[in-house]
């Protein structure tokens, strides 16, 4: 059938998290080892996974940054993660807190629109309940500004040329 080939196919690529709040059971995130579930009330959005030293998990994002979202007051240990397999980074799970919804900011500021993210448990236990992917625009506005730069000096050079032009000397 032509039409499932083409969602087949479709699927493949589509394989990404983008900008907001994702569950710990979204289809796109992988996971390796042991990971288990946990839950902090009745309710189906009140579960998280709970991953133990040595297991992992990947996706990849479109977006400036994420953060992961941890099951409120629940703390764990210690993480690493890396981006677009760039260097591990190591995070302490005990620095979140109630103010900042229980978050870890993995990465932020990152240019480009498409990144892979890949996070394995180091110490204690991770409490996974979801992954916020942020595209705050904030690589749109740096573009800007050096735009806006270049064209003050543009600017400034051409006034100095039509001086110089005038004077037959500069100043």
């Amino acid at each position: 059938m032509p039409a499932y080939e083409s969602i087949k196919d479709y699927t493949t690529t589509a394989r990404w998290l983008g900008k907001g709040f994702h569950q710990e059971t979204d289809w796109v995130i992988d996971y390796t080892g042991d990971w288990k579930t946990g839950d902090y009330g009745a309710g189906e959005t009140e579960k998280y996974r709970v991953g133990s030293i040595g297991d992992g998990l990947r996706f990849d994002f479109r977006g400036d940054g994420v953060d992961l979202a941890l099951a409120p007051n629940l703390y764990g240990g210690m993480v690493e993660a890396r981006v677009d397999a760039g260097a591990w980074r190591e995070l302490d799970l005990r620095a979140t807190d109630a103010h900042a919804q229980h978050r870890i900011t993995l990465a932020q500021n990152l240019w480009g629109d498409k990144h892979h993210l890949e996070l394995r448990v180091k110490q204690g236990a991770l409490n996974l309940d979801g992954v916020v992917v942020k595209n705050s625009g904030a690589q749109t506005r740096q573009i800007l500004a050096w735009f806006a730069l270049g064209i003050a000096f543009a600017s400034i050079a051409a006034i100095g040329f039509l001086l110089w032009r005038r004077r037959g000397t500069l100043p």
